[in-house]
């Protein structure tokens, strides 16, 4: 075999070998993915069991205190200011991107126009329960 083939074939045999080593990393980042998605799947169903859409603001409230739930007001473009819970971060997958925090996020309509935005009323009612994740990517 001559000198150029056996190079030629180690370099093959590398780019082959580096090629499998980032198949099954990445399949197993996309079986960990599954198992934090079905477990953000499982505390999203827990509080559509107990919220649901046409309660008032402060319904959901008082059910987020009364269960020492943390959450944030956050505004998403939506009509009015959301509830955000944090309930996990995932890692990212790829160099250009930083972790993505996860959360379940609580929209609500607004009870009325006027700076909906900007202050919750407690009478806006709920709309929608999903998980959502921000992240920052370059």
């Amino acid at each position: 075999m001559s000198r150029l083939r056996k190079i030629v074939v180690a370099v093959f045999a590398i780019v082959l070998l580096g090629a499998g080593v980032l198949f099954l990393k990445d399949l197993r980042w996309k079986a960990a993915q599954r198992r934090r998605d079905t477990e953000y799947t499982k505390i999203l169903s827990g509080y559509e069991r107990n919220l649901r859409p046409g309660m008032s603001r402060a319904k959901v409230a008082d059910y987020l205190h009364s269960n020492n739930v943390n959450y944030s007001l956050i505004g998403w473009g939506g009509d009015a200011l959301a509830y955000a819970i944090k309930i996990g971060e995932d890692p990212s997958n790829v160099w250009y991107c930083d972790h993505w925090t996860v959360y379940v996020g609580l929209e609500f309509y607004p009870s009325t126009a006027e700076r909906a935005e900007v202050d919750p009323m407690p009478t806006d009612t709920l709309r929608e329960l999903h998980i959502r994740k921000l992240g920052t990517c370059l």
